[in-house]
């Protein structure tokens, strides 16, 4: 089969789910970029780190934009080469070859907890609003 090197983290969410900035940093691509459909990409810690959200549905956020940890920057989507709703996020570092993938660590681990914190968010809503 078609098999490639993946070097991001699928998360898989519903559609819409928003997506947070892991870091504070400077908003250097929020663009379509062919496979990764809709992506928005931060750099951080003085250009030496990076992270991508991929495959969103909305971007919220404009290059140059600088955005702290926390703040909404996309809704999960199903864009680019993608067979469902999910974020990709990878975590890459500069070197003098270029950007390297590497592992998220704790970055992920916050992405992940505020995602976790959106769906139960909206599964309250929604299960709220049910009751009129």
């Amino acid at each position: 089969g078609n098999r490639r090197f993946h070097a991001g983290t699928d998360i898989a969410a519903p559609l819409g789910t928003p997506v947070v900035a892991a870091a504070d940093g400077e908003v250097v691509t929020a663009d379509f970029l062919g496979g990764y459909g809709l992506t928005v990409m931060v750099r951080h810690e003085e250009g030496t780190q990076e992270s991508r959200y991929a495959h969103l549905s909305e971007i919220f956020v404009q290059p140059g934009e600088w955005v702290q940890k926390g703040t909404v920057i996309g809704r999960v989507g199903s864009t680019g080469n993608s067979t469902g709703p999910h974020l990709h996020f990878e975590w890459r570092h500069a070197t003098p070859q270029g950007w390297v993938a590497v592992d998220a660590g704790s970055h992920l681990k916050y992405s992940l907890g505020q995602l976790v914190q959106a769906l139960q968010v909206a599964q309250n809503t929604s299960f709220s609003l049910r009751g009129f």
